[in-house]
């Protein structure tokens, strides 16, 4: 117990601890048993954090593709011509490899590729109207 009514709560992972406040007992008690049963059940732990990788995804929602379009936008102003094409062929590469091939309504791969360089990760042409070949793999969020 801790000042101020707070429980400490302690989890070591990776040879390193965290520590966490909670109100009352039940509440540390019951974030334990949640570390227990991810242990359990094999899911993987943020060596960061120290918490499953199950519980950073619901913290963070950010998709790969608003992710990518923000890396774009801060790195666009001080890049050169070559690296700013770099960065656009690197980004449509890696998207297109990280989307489900088996997923339903996908669109083919090459068009994928031509919509994602033209629109995706391209500060250019964000501000333009996509044409409606490419409005579909290529939806503004």
């Amino acid at each position: 117990m801790t000042g101020c009514g707070q429980v400490l709560g302690r989890s070591i992972y990776s040879c390193r601890s965290t520590s966490d406040l909670f109100r009352t007992k039940a509440l540390a008690h019951s974030f334990r048993a949640e570390l227990v049963q991810a242990a359990n059940a094999g899911e993987p732990f943020d060596p960061a954090t120290g918490r499953p990788v199950s519980e950073a995804r619901t913290k963070n929602p950010t998709t790969w593709y608003a992710h990518s379009r923000a890396y774009v936008e801060m790195k666009w102003p001080r890049a050169a011509a070559k690296t700013r094409r770099s960065i656009v062929e690197a980004l449509t590469s890696i998207t297109v490899t990280l989307t489900r091939p088996m997923k339903r309504g996908r669109p083919t791969d090459t068009l994928l590729r031509d919509a994602l360089y033209l629109y995706g990760p391209n500060p250019r042409r964000w501000s333009e109207e996509i044409s409606p070949d490419h409005a579909a793999p290529v939806r503004r969020r």
